[in-house]
């Protein structure tokens, strides 16, 4: 038998499409993610520009990341 070329084998190989982030983000790190202010960012959620933030607790609230990126995306 013969032993297939690494150009072979890897061209076989099947990629996973890429995921999007499924972590949470506060206000201060989309504030920094989108180079913004936090009044910024709770202007948009307000506005309806990002989708509503997730209470974990009386002082934790939190955005689903993968949804605050596909919201920005539709928007640009």
């Amino acid at each position: 038998m013969q032993a297939q070329s690494t150009a072979q084998v890897s061209s076989k190989r099947k990629r996973k499409p890429q995921q999007p982030p499924t972590d949470y983000a506060n206000d201060i790190q989309l504030a920094q993610r989108y180079a913004v202010s936090r009044a910024t960012i709770w202007r948009w959620h307000k506005d309806g520009i990002i989708p509503p933030a997730v209470k974990l607790g009386p002082n934790v609230t939190r955005w689903k990341l993968a949804d605050v990126i596909e919201a920005l995306e539709q928007s640009a």
